[in-house]
């Protein structure tokens, strides 16, 4: 089929091959139809390469994005949705797709319309509202009640005012580039057309779509008028027909980047300001931020010409000079004091003052180049551990605490939970920063559905008093009508892991069961199945049991864990033949949520050997996380802000995990989702959560080569190292499933981390090792409305920053000495002591 023009062009693209010519001419066709007589094939396909490979990219899997869409068709159904319907809402697009074609009604449709408008337009559209007010505009806000039209309408506006004057003809790539450092990053999206970021000034090059989108009448009712054609102006007045040097360079650009060939086709430039309109603002920052530079390297100031009257003078001091070395050769001592009497004035030229001005004690300037990406100087651990400030750290602190207030209109706190204001503002923040390094990094959405439990009000009574370790599980339903439910107590056989394991007499009643063996999803399955009208999972140990359901199941029924003390003394009375009255009630909600990894890889470096590391970008509904997983979230944003000042050998890969507190949905979500071979590129990963507890203790996950993936023991021993290097003290942790580190595991990764301590309790030999509070948890305010910005502890932040810092620095320089990947057959070991999936138990 793919050679009569309807071949599976995704899936294509998923084996990173181009589709068949025949296949791109029809699809460049459907996308933007010629009105007749035109014909139905491209003039030269080749124009399109740079298209195709953008295609190619957003449909990349190891993006571990998934579409609705599975052949080329798909996109254009979706497509023709949007041309036919241009008033239409999201929301109605998305329900007339829904009900044209089932099998698409899927979590990932509206990711999927997004990959259809990005593919028609070039244009990054968003189904969620922006919350930080300084975010970079890479995508366009796409409300559920505003039509695809509107929004770009409005998105999109002109001026309101008539501007004077012309745009200097020395405003152009080259000149920016050579003297005024800026430079110039393509892109294909038209939303970050022509904005200035830092020295990084963004570019849409895909001209062959805009010239194509023109003579396409329906898509252009979509746009605001003469948009396309002042798009097609800003790039001519950039990049002037009429300057060589400016042709040569954008010839190399085009070559290196393999850029769209059609750039090389441009009209005149139009200097008057007065025909631009809707790029009129951004061209006039880019004036002003040209304007604002200054030659700092001798090359940068020979190209410069903005400042005429200097230059002459210049060349007249030079004249000057020569003639006075003429004469004054022959007048031998006068002559060479003439000499260096112009010197100085030519010194005095230089700097735009007089001779008179300048001190006898004169210094040559020192000349400074413009370096980035193969010019810069290899990763250091040592520099990069020096750029890391307590200061830094702190101001993002502050920034994150003032995000999580967006939460409080909701739940009545400062909160980054999934699915809250405070969470989508945390999300934005991080890509506004990144945005802010240039294009150091390659970044990317991973989007996915989050199951998310809340648990209002729970009461759990047992005979005539009230248990004191008794809590609800996580992700439980919640009972019956939300009412309270009674029954008699029913001691399940066994541990509650078969069906047969539960008594007829469990119907209507309330299953005991004990912990062990099997999760407490199943036993409360089973205990659905079987007929109870809640489950109650007690403890083997004396501790209480903070557990969850995991995965929602339609079996599931309401559950509370009980600590063993009082479920054993509950047990033996029923073992002896009492009868144990009891009543349960929880109301609770467990819903779906759509939310959002970030990923952030080098540009640089081999892409076949990445070290990959990470925090979550998540806070617990009750606080605003500010150590749990604030520092650790800014850690890793901190270490890759720090890393733009270095080339690297081998890729690095950040990431901020959404849903961590859900039970570790995100990163489960990237793993699960990567093919084998780009499961093989990841040489390690590396977890931070938690690195600046209160009353911290270093600790080092303990995780062995014995039990894990060959390459985790190397990596602990990493830690172990530099702690030691420094002069301090350390402890190990179990490697028991509590954090971001589990999915890479059972997928085969090596991977390990450091933390500095939850709920757990500070003991006597740990005060004397790190100082603190003996008898207090590492973190009194774990996962509480007081995990704020008094709950860090700057010095053990500062440090585990800086080990992070080693860390990347070290695996980014090389991986020498450092086990090969293998695709691991069994993680047995790892899995038979790892009860915990995320903070609460599973098993």
């Amino acid at each position: 089929m793919a050679s009569q023009g309807q071949g599976p062009l995704l899936k294509q693209c998923f084996d990173f091959h181009l589709p068949p010519l025949e296949t791109q001419e029809r699809f460049i066709q459907d996308l933007w139809p010629k009105p007749p007589p035109v014909a139905q094939t491209c003039e030269s396909i080749k124009e399109w390469n740079a298209f195709f490979n953008y295609v190619q990219f957003e449909c990349d899997p190891s993006l571990g994005q998934r579409y609705c869409l599975a052949t080329y068709k798909d996109i254009i159904f979706v497509v023709n949705m949007l041309r036919n319907y241009p008033e239409a809402t999201f929301t109605e697009i998305r329900t007339s797709i829904e009900r044209a074609r089932p099998p698409m009604a899927q979590q990932n449709l509206p990711v999927s319309i997004e990959l259809a408008v990005r593919l028609w337009l070039m244009m990054n559209v968003r189904n969620v509202m922006p919350v930080d007010s300084h975010q970079l505009r890479t995508s366009i806000p796409w409300p559920e009640n505003s039509s695809l039209k509107l929004v770009l309408q409005t998105h999109f506006r002109g001026r309101t005012t008539t501007p004077r004057g012309r745009f200097s003809e020395y405003l152009n790539f080259y000149n920016m580039k050579t003297i005024g450092g800026i430079r110039v990053e393509w892109t294909n999206n038209i939303a970050l057309h022509l904005t200035i970021k830092g020295t990084s000034l963004y570019v849409f090059h895909c001209v062959s779509v805009l010239k194509r989108i023109r003579e396409s009448h329906t898509v252009m009712s979509l746009l605001p008028h003469d948009m396309i054609d002042e798009t097609l102006a800003t790039i001519d007045l950039l990049a002037p027909l009429t300057t060589a040097n400016c042709n040569s360079w954008l010839a190399d650009e085009i070559k290196r980047w393999r850029l769209d060939q059609n750039l090389m086709h441009r009209d005149p430039p139009q200097l008057d300001r007065v025909r631009y309109s809707i790029w009129l603002e951004n061209l006039q920052q880019i004036e002003e931020a040209f304007e604002a530079t200054k030659p700092r390297s001798f090359i940068q100031w020979w190209h410069d010409r903005r400042d005429m009257q200097q230059w002459w003078g210049f060349w007249l001091v030079v004249s000057g000079i020569f003639l006075t070395v003429l004469f004054g050769l022959i007048q031998s001592i006068t002559g060479i004091l003439q000499v260096g009497l112009c010197l100085v004035a030519a010194t005095a030229a230089l700097q735009g003052v007089s001779a008179l001005q300048i001190p006898l004690n004169l210094q040559v300037p020192k000349l400074s180049w413009n370096i980035f990406g193969d010019d810069l100087p290899l990763v250091d651990t040592k520099e990069l551990q020096k750029s890391i400030k307590p200061e830094n750290l702190e101001a993002r602190a502050k920034d994150l605490y003032e995000i999580a207030k967006n939460g409080e209109e909701e739940y009545g706190h400062p909160t980054r939970v999934i699915g809250s204001e405070g969470h989508l503002g945390t999300l934005s923040y991080i890509h506004a920063e990144l945005a802010k390094l240039g294009g150091y990094y390659s970044v990317s959405n991973q989007q996915f559905p989050a199951v998310s439990g809340n648990v209002f009000e729970s009461r759990l009574i047992i005979g005539d008093s009230v248990p004191k370790q008794a809590s609800p599980m996580g992700l439980t339903p919640p009972t019956k009508d939300k009412e309270p439910v009674h029954g008699t107590l029913v001691l399940v056989d066994n541990e509650g892991c078969d069906e047969s394991d539960y008594p007829e007499a469990v119907k209507g009643n309330i299953a005991l069961v004990l912990r062990g063996t099997c999760p407490f999803g199943t036993k409360s399955s089973n205990a659905g199945k079987a007929g109870a009208v809640a489950a109650v999972v007690y403890n083997y140990e004396k501790d209480e049991v903070h557990g969850t359901l995991g995965t929602p199941s339609p079996d599931h029924v309401a559950t509370f864990g009980l600590g063993g003390e009082e479920g054993k003394a509950v047990a033996k009375k029923l073992k002896d033949g009492e009868t144990v009255d009891a009543i349960a009630y929880i109301d609770a909600e467990v819903k779906t949520i759509s939310t959002t990894n970030i990923i952030a890889q080098t540009r640089g470096g081999d892409p076949d050997n990445c070290v990959m590391l990470g925090g979550h970008s998540d806070s617990v509904a009750e606080g605003p996380g500010i150590n749990d997983d604030g520092s650790g979230s800014i850690s890793v944003l901190e270490v890759a802000v720090q890393l733009t000042k270095y080339r690297v050998n081998n890729c690095v890969r950040f990431a901020w995990w959404a849903a961590e507190e859900e039970g570790l949905l995100g990163s489960d979500h990237y793993v699960s989702v990567l093919p084998e071979d780009e499961n093989r590129k990841i040489r390690l990963f590396m977890d931070y959560d938690m690195m600046a507890s209160p009353n911290f203790a270093y600790q080092i996950y303990n995780a062995t080569n014995a039990e894990n993936p060959k390459g985790s023991e190397e990596l602990r021993d990493l830690y172990v190292n530099w702690y030691e290097e420094q002069g301090l003290n350390y402890t190990f942790i179990p490697f028991d499933g509590r954090s971001d580190y589990d999915g890479f595991i059972r997928g085969g990764i090596p991977a390990g981390g450091i933390a500095t301590g939850a709920e757990g309790v500070k003991t006597e030999d740990e005060v004397e090792m790190f100082g603190g509070e003996a008898g207090v948890w590492y973190d009194k305010n774990y996962h509480q409305i007081g995990d704020d910005l008094t709950n860090v502890n700057y010095t053990a932040w500062e440090v585990n920053t800086k080990l992070i810092a080693h860390s990347v620095a070290t695996y980014a320089k090389s991986f020498k000495g450092f086990p090969e990947r293998e695709i691991e057959t069994s993680v047995q070991g790892y899995s038979d002591k790892t009860k915990y999936h995320g903070s609460k138990l599973y098993i």
